[in-house]
């Protein structure tokens, strides 16, 4: 009878620990709408970049949403950091109740996320995959690519 008790938990505390799960994403802001351009699950899926597009001017200010997913039984309180080239470039909070979504918007100008690639060419507008990372508390990072297309120089 206690094998069988013993062996009841175990299967409830396994499905319990499938169904729980932290997601986190980052999507920027298009014309078309939000876009996903990074996400993560922590401890259960490797992280995947998305395919996110904006054209913009060196000058222009892109903004971001950071997503947390939040699967477990319990809330998230936690701060994100932002980092370009290893360098934190913004930081704030993220909340998010037990099995609900947070969100948290932060935003990067196109020359820092363009900086990675050197001074504004004078030929044609470019196009080039932007990079980043964000950390929410001590969870796997969210790796980040934007394409960017630069609509003028200088």
């Amino acid at each position: 009878m206690v094998a069988i008790v013993a062996a009841a938990l175990f299967v409830v505390v396994l499905s319990a620990d499938a169904t729980m799960n932290r997601t986190y994403s980052v999507q920027v802001e298009t014309p078309e709408g939000w876009r996903e351009a990074g996400t993560t699950a922590s401890n259960y899926e490797p992280y995947r970049v998305g395919s996110a597009e904006v054209s913009a001017n060196r000058s222009d200010t892109l903004r971001f949403r950071l997503l947390a997913d939040n699967g477990f039984l319990w809330p998230l309180d936690d701060t994100y950091r932002v980092y370009v080239n290893g360098i934190e470039v913004a930081s704030g909070d993220i909340d998010a109740g037990a099995r609900s979504v947070g969100e948290a918007e932060f935003t990067l100008t196109a020359e820092r996320l363009l900086s990675q690639f050197g001074p504004a060419s004078k030929e044609a507008p470019q196009f080039m995959y932007a990079s980043f990372e964000v950390r929410v508390g001590n969870e796997v990072p969210v790796y980040v690519n934007v394409g960017i297309r630069e609509v003028s120089q200088g």
